[in-house]
């Protein structure tokens, strides 16, 4: 057998110097009502069309921004209330960008436990009706036609909220 220097190493395309990996880490998501500061992980399940958020338990101005969004979700208090969501690349270029929109909160919870020192998380799921591909602009923190500039500070990004 000849000895082929050439071998991929069955990386195959994966070797390509002109790939971009998604990080998992580099996202943020936040609605008009609801700043991506405190998001700490967002799962979605693009076939039951389930979005699932965890947002860190924070007490900023006496309460815990989480809770009044999702009560207010509840109550029906932002009947038009879209989430978006855009992932980064490291160096803070926009990768992609979604709109979730006909949301409804189906679960709340919390989770406690003694024997971890760990913060508290507040999960949200929600059902989303409609998942809407948006536009990649070059600059994330520009303001798209639907959507507007928040100032925030996440993983020393600036991040916009959906209409």
């Amino acid at each position: 057998m000849e000895n082929n220097k050439n071998n991929d190493m069955g990386l195959g395309e994966l070797a390509n110097p002109n790939l971009i990996f998604v990080r998992q880490f580099r996202f943020l998501i936040s609605s008009e009502h609801l700043s991506d500061s405190y998001n700490f992980a967002v799962h979605i399940n693009w076939t039951e069309k389930v979005l699932t958020l965890d947002a860190y338990e924070v007490i900023v101005g006496g309460s815990v921004p989480i809770h009044n969004w999702a009560d207010a979700m509840e109550r029906g208090d932002y009947p038009d209330e879209s989430l978006g969501f855009v992932t980064l690349d490291g160096c803070g270029n926009e990768l992609y960008r979604y709109k979730f929109s006909d949301l409804k909160i189906t679960g709340r919870e919390n989770y406690f436990i003694y024997e971890k020192s760990d913060v508290s998380m507040h999960k949200v799921t929600l059902s989303f009706g409609k998942s809407e591909k948006m536009s990649v602009t070059s600059d994330p923190h520009k303001i798209m036609k639907d959507m507007t500039l928040a100032e925030v500070n996440h993983l020393n990004a600036k991040g916009w909220t959906a209409k």
